[in-house]
């Protein structure tokens, strides 16, 4: 828009917003000039519009997904990138044609795929996948230190002690009350070097189990959850553990298990997909409201969604040998952060917000939709709407009493023109306004 058509418009309209019409003709005519953008954190990194459900590094700077794929039965394939994530190619030689990837583990030698029914190994050098391990049931967990110590869930633990050669079972998940076995749903290595385990089943009996030996014998820990996933703290050696659906809580315990609490966390509600720490003790996490980093095991959480598409759908997570950060979108593919995530993490953000905050759009410029962040530091009725330079209502985003947190809300402009808009958060006495540009 020409400027002296802007300054017609605004001459003739009743704003919502007390301008300086000189300096707001000005900033109009500079934004259009001069658009400067901001360098994404996230950047794609292969298999777009496939549902990414699992992610893990391997050996040799490698990566593995576990892909989705729609049919009855639906399965996931496997797909590798030994480039760090520049581009990925089905590999799934050797393995089941219909087939449910429950896990990866690796060693600085061998990648490991927990599939169906059995464990496949794979060497640097191998062209096709072998099976090292099955006993006829569905493996649930799978896990393993650097030196050839590794355990397998199904029904019963089960351990080796030279990568997968050969196998041990050294504990059965029986419920001694129902008479019921119950499936090892996942399995930790602590920083001592004991094990953990959580177990859960069918009618929905929950325990843990210790090992103090190395998997040899095993100790019962009675504990009402069960969890889908555990992470050890490289640092303090806490363990960290999440379910997958039902409760979303994260739990945390520094006992090595014998004893649990809640970690009171902004984001406990919400499904925890994935959970993950690096090698210097930060956490991170991901789920239907994004991708966070805390620095005090989920005390606290800095948002790092940033420019990820939506809607939010981040099923997996996984810190590759770069130091750089790839998450496994619902909907998108795989998204690799454009920096080290080390480098983000000075910052912290507290559970509940300590006061209001309205972002910038991201993106900004943008074409056709564009996500709008803000935080509350208490509870109240809000209202985040966007007018257009006339200082009308083209759109209500939010009208709703809203608890206490961070939220992050879509706005899809389809049939608008371009041109600038305001975007207006209000909560109670709080009214914070800020400008967008939409270009087509």
């Amino acid at each position: 828009m020409p400027r002296d058509e802007i300054c017609v418009a605004l001459k003739h309209r009743k704003s919502l917003f007390p301008i300086n019409y000189t300096v707001l003709v000005w900033s109009l005519y500079s934004i259009f000039t001069t658009i400067s953008f901001a360098q994404d954190f996230w950047i794609w990194s292969g298999l777009d519009s496939n549902n990414v459900q699992l992610l893990s590094a391997g050996p040799n700077s490698s990566l593995y997904a576990g892909v989705l794929q729609p049919g009855v039965p639906a399965r996931l394939t496997i797909h590798r990138s030994t480039d760090n994530g520049f581009s990925w190619a089905e590999f799934n030689n050797g393995l089941p044609n219909f087939i449910t990837v429950q896990g990866f583990s690796y060693t600085p030698t061998y990648m490991y795929a927990a599939v169906d029914t059995g464990l496949y190994q794979l060497r640097n050098s191998d062209t096709a996948w072998s099976r090292v391990f099955s006993d006829g049931s569905f493996i649930c967990s799978v896990t393993n230190d650097s030196f050839g110590l590794m355990f397998v869930g199904t029904g019963a633990i089960y351990r080796s002690t030279n990568y997968g050669v050969s196998w041990q079972q050294t504990y059965l998940a029986l419920d001694s009350t129902s008479r019921h076995i119950g499936a090892v749903r996942s399995l930790a290595i602590c920083a001592t070097g004991n094990v953990i385990a959580s177990i859960k089943t069918f009618r929905g009996n929950t325990w843990i189990v210790h090992s103090s030996d190395s998997g040899l014998s095993w100790k019962r820990i009675n504990f009402g959850y069960y969890f889908d996933q555990l992470a050890v703290n490289p640092i303090s050696g806490s363990i960290l553990g999440i379910q997958k659906s039902g409760v979303y809580w994260l739990f945390r315990s520094t006992d090595e298990g014998a004893s649990w609490t809640v970690q009171d966390s902004s984001l406990n509600g919400d499904a925890y997909a994935s959970i993950a720490f690096d090698t210097s003790g930060r956490l991170y996490a991901c789920g239907n409201r994004g991708v966070f980093v805390s620095s005090n095991e989920g005390a606290d959480w800095l948002n790092i969604t940033h420019n990820l598409p939506s809607p939010l759908i981040v099923r997996s997570l996984a810190i590759g040998p770069n130091g750089h950060l790839y998450v496994g979108h619902g909907l998108r593919g795989i998204w690799k952060s454009s920096q080290r995530v080390t480098s983000v993490t000075s910052e912290r953000i507290s559970g509940y917000p300590k006061q209001f905050e309205l972002l910038q759009n991201y993106p900004n410029p943008f074409n056709s939709s564009t996500q709008i962040e803000y935080s509350l530091p208490h509870a109240g009725f809000v209202t985040l709407k966007v007018f257009n330079i006339m200082g009308q209502v083209v759109a209500t985003l939010v009208s709703q009493e809203l608890s206490a947190g961070t939220y992050n809300t879509r706005w899809d402009a389809t049939g608008l023109a371009s041109g600038v808009y305001f975007y207006r958060l209000q909560s109670g006495s709080f009214v914070k306004t800020k400008k967008l540009l939409l270009l087509r």
